[in-house]
């Protein structure tokens, strides 16, 4: 067979594209949600090559033809045209045209809560895929961003990494509703916000690093040396620093509903991660944090949450926290 039939639905209409060709294959993945219901109804994946043309029908009567830049291991791909007056509502219900969005993933990274806050803003948005090489991003990372480091999130021209940033820039431009109002709640989100990536994250990789070092495979005699070099490192160290910052939260959660105050936010968004991976394990237990862990399954329950893992396992092959 010298091609390969895509199904395309727009505007209601399904119709038929053409891919020629298909050789070393790439996924990519459209997401398109209802920002009224928050519900996923139309999953398009395809696979293609680069550097190949697809007619995409976005209409009765008029097609569009799209090139893919050949650019190795990413293609940025056009989808179906969507209606131009699609609105996003922000929280003094202004309506404004869609933006753009393509969020760079990677797997086993925390770009799972960018999906995440893409669906609690109820955006469309892209997906490129990227896999980890030798648990390391690809070198073809640079290409997106001189550090390589994942996410990053393209809006319309704007090209944003850091997760926080990305945080604070999507719900000030997209999403007002994940933002405290009060004075005193938005000081403590805005903390919150550099605090998940800034403070408590650093001890829980150092923790991960560790974790390997113990794990690599090095000479039987060597092997005491490395455990107790591991475990001075966690005796002095991580579990100090763990305990430092679990006290701190569970403080902090026992007097509100919510990180910041009464509403969700996107900063509980942003400390999702860390509490979710750590969630059962070292000194992360029920009898030690009863209220962080209740919590922490606050966050998963939500349906954004929920839509966000399982696209997220869908792309990873394997259950997330």
């Amino acid at each position: 067979m010298n091609g390969a039939h895509l199904l395309i639905r727009d505007a209601g209409i399904l119709r038929l594209g053409v891919m020629p060709n298909l050789q070393p294959f790439k996924t990519i993945t459209r997401y398109f949600v209802s920002p009224a219901s928050h519900h996923t109804y139309n999953f398009l994946q395809y696979e293609y090559r680069p550097n190949l043309s697809l007619i995409t029908y976005t209409s009765r009567r008029t097609k569009k033809k799209k090139n893919y830049r050949p650019i190795f291991g990413k293609a940025i791909h056009n989808s179906a045209t969507q209606s131009t007056n699609m609105v996003t509502t922000n929280a003094s219900k202004d309506e404004a045209v869609k933006p753009k969005v393509t969020l760079f993933w990677l797997n086993q990274s925390r770009a799972q809560r960018i999906v995440w806050l893409l669906e609690e803003l109820g955006l469309d948005y892209d997906l490129e895929i990227y896999r980890r090489v030798d648990k390391l991003a690809p070198a073809n990372a640079k290409e997106i961003h001189p550090l390589g480091k994942f996410p990053v999130v393209k809006v319309n021209d704007d090209l944003l990494a850091e997760s926080g940033f990305i945080t604070e820039y999507l719900v000030d431009n997209y999403g007002e509703w994940l933002k405290p109002k009060d004075r005193a709640s938005l000081m403590r989100y805005k903390y919150f916000l550099h605090y998940a990536e800034g403070s408590f994250m650093p001890p829980l990789i150092v923790g991960v690093v560790m974790q390997g070092v113990r794990s690599a495979p090095v000479p039987f005699f060597l092997k005491p040396f490395v455990n107790m070099i591991c475990s001075g490192v966690e005796t002095k160290f991580l579990l100090p620093n763990y305990k430092t910052h679990f006290d701190f939260l569970e403080s902090e959660i026992s007097e509100r509903p919510w990180l910041a105050g009464e509403e969700f936010t996107g900063a509980d968004i942003l400390l999702s991660f860390p509490l979710t991976a750590m969630k059962g394990k070292s000194i992360f237990t029920q009898e030690n944090y009863p209220r962080l862990w209740a919590y922490t399954e606050k966050l998963t329950e939500r349906e954004a949450y929920k839509k966000a893992a399982k696209k997220t396992e869908t792309m990873e092959g394997e259950k997330i926290f």
